[in-house]
């Protein structure tokens, strides 16, 4: 799902990325992100058996241990930019999962009202566009619903949600499975730069009307992707963001140094 979103952010990131196979540095902060997801996985896959959440105290040590995991699968692949200081990301992802202080963790707050059936399931479903199109959900709940993680520094909305490509893609991705989604769910765990946290639990939920249309999007990226390999190849210049995006920028894009279009290369 990730990559239809690149891919219209930036078809010359995308095809850097994918078909170049150039590998774009990460930024320390992106990695806790990805141990805030680690750890809960954990989690969740026991509450699956258990019907009942690990003790704090395990989760502490399953938290630490998920952003040191993190941080090794980069080392010697790609270069890490420390936008923070290591020792804070990882008490940061402490935090999150178990509180600190007078601040709860997601333990505490958003965990106790679900009961997973599967976590970080893959989906593949066929498409008639010459490519499977695949996913992986973070948690499906007993309610029929998917439950999607997310962390940040500042809150989000409804409007955000009930517009999100990913969301209806999932939904379309579970239908075309033959179990479609009762809904889809965002987990938000926000925590600013002064070590404020707290939590967000936003829901919506997609019509056949909007699913078909994911489906038309679909047909549209595939033939985009196909008009940019012929026309320029894997390894000529595919056209770049536009400027008016946050992304196209030195914070936004590891490329940007040797960026063709805009950055260092000009």
């Amino acid at each position: 799902m990730s990559a239809i979103d690149k891919f219209w952010k930036c078809p010359e990131q995308f095809r850097r990325e994918r078909y170049a196979g150039e590998r774009a540095h990460i930024r320390a902060s992106s990695l806790f992100g990805r141990a805030f997801h680690s750890a809960l996985a954990v989690n969740f896959e026991a509450k699956i058996h258990t019907l009942q959440d690990l003790p704090l105290e395990t989760m502490r040590d399953i938290a630490g241990g998920s952003w040191t995991e993190e941080k090794e699968k980069e080392i010697g692949r790609t270069e890490i930019v420390w936008d923070r200081k290591e020792n804070d990301l990882q008490q940061g992802v402490i935090n999150a999962i178990v509180g600190v202080g007078a601040q709860p963790g997601y333990m505490q707050v958003l965990a106790p009202t679900v009961q997973p059936v599967a976590v970080e399931r893959w989906l593949e479903v066929p498409t008639r566009y010459g490519f499977p199109m695949v996913a992986k959900v973070d948690l499906e709940e007993v309610s029929g619903e998917i439950i999607d993680y997310k962390t940040g520094a500042k809150k989000r909305n409804q409007k955000e949600l009930d517009g999100s490509v990913q969301a209806t893609g999932y939904c379309w991705l579970k239908a075309e499975e033959g179990n479609p989604a009762t809904g889809f769910r965002w987990h938000l765990a926000v925590q600013t730069k002064t070590g404020k946290q707290s939590y967000q639990e936003l829901t919506t939920s997609r019509t056949k009307p909007q699913t078909d249309s994911f489906e038309r999007l679909l047909e549209t990226t595939a033939r985009t992707m196909r008009f940019y390999w012929e026309t320029y190849g894997p390894e000529g210049t595919w056209p770049g963001a536009s400027e008016a995006g946050w992304w196209c920028s030195p914070t936004g894009c590891s490329f940007w140094g040797t960026c063709p279009w805009r950055g260092g290369a000009k």
